[in-house]
């Protein structure tokens, strides 16, 4: 077992189910199950005033907070 080789595919993974061009539909089944059931991720960002932020959410909850988003942006990593 490589653990680095096995994050970078999973890194990977995550990236090829989010990036593509603007209203392009997500992989979102298969992003689903990269994650442990009740898993959660950080969003990391500067706010306006300079302090840093973050939002917890887990997998439903970024679908749902990205998915407007990426009709009309694009996004690759």
């Amino acid at each position: 077992m490589d653990t680095n080789k096995e994050i970078k595919a999973l890194i990977s993974a995550l990236y090829e189910t989010i990036c593509g061009p603007a209203g392009q539909e997500r992989q979102w089944e298969r992003m689903r199950g990269l994650f442990f059931p009740r898993a959660h991720m950080i969003r990391t960002s500067i706010g306006a005033d300079g302090t840093a932020q973050a939002l917890v959410m887990d997998v439903e909850e970024y679908i749902a907070s990205t998915s407007g988003f990426f009709q009309d942006q694009g996004f690759f990593e």
